[in-house]
């Protein structure tokens, strides 16, 4: 189990791994890597604790749900976020004392956030010298009928706790070139250079 201050080793420096010419599998699993990273990334950023949870009986049949997708010639991506309303309510950026907020601003926000997640993703695949052209995001309620997960390729679920309220995000992976290089000097370079976080 992962603290809100001790991040997985991707985040505080790159991994030799990024170097080498990779299988479809070891590129998804580094792709999984940078996404949990992000997603401590992102959430830590919120005045907020978050952990890392395992044997979760999570169910986001209840909840709202929101998903966006994102791709290179390389490979092609979605992330997806499930979280209870409460937890929304946590995150939420309000403003001049508001107490009360209406369902249906939560149900915008977790698009908001699974835009900014995907956008710090997008910002962190930078490092490398890989380019991802983002799509539209989008919600529901409760889970999709046709989810990704279903289709070939890599589908990694993390469920996290955000002060005492779980949730749950994924990641899909569909890799097109096995061969991959990630320029690893440049990411080494801007590891360096590196310094606020900035949504897109």
């Amino acid at each position: 189990m992962c603290g809100a201050t001790q991040l997985p080793d991707i985040y505080r420096k790159p991994s030799t791994l990024w170097s080498w010419h990779m299988s479809s599998t070891s590129i998804a699993l580094q792709l999984r890597d940078l996404f949990e990273a992000t997603c401590y990334e992102l959430f830590t950023g919120l005045n907020g604790q978050i952990t890392q949870v395992e044997s979760v009986d999570f169910d986001g049949s209840h909840m709202p749900f929101a998903h966006i997708d994102a791709g290179c010639n390389d490979f092609e991506i979605e992330i997806t976020l499930s979280l209870p309303f409460s937890a929304l309510a946590m995150t939420y950026p309000v403003y001049c004392n508001i107490t009360k907020i209406d369902e249906s601003e939560l149900e915008d926000w977790i698009t908001e956030l699974s835009n900014r997640l995907m956008g710090q993703l997008r910002r962190n695949l930078m490092m490398y010298s890989v380019q991802l052209q983002t799509g539209v995001p989008d919600h529901c309620f409760g889970y999709p009928s046709d989810p990704k997960s279903t289709q070939t390729g890599y589908h990694f679920l993390f469920q996290f706790e955000f002060d005492a309220e779980v949730f749950e995000a994924g990641l899909f992976v569909e890799v097109f070139n096995p061969e991959l290089v990630f320029n690893m000097r440049a990411a080494e370079k801007n590891a360096i250079n590196d310094g606020n976080i900035e949504f897109f």
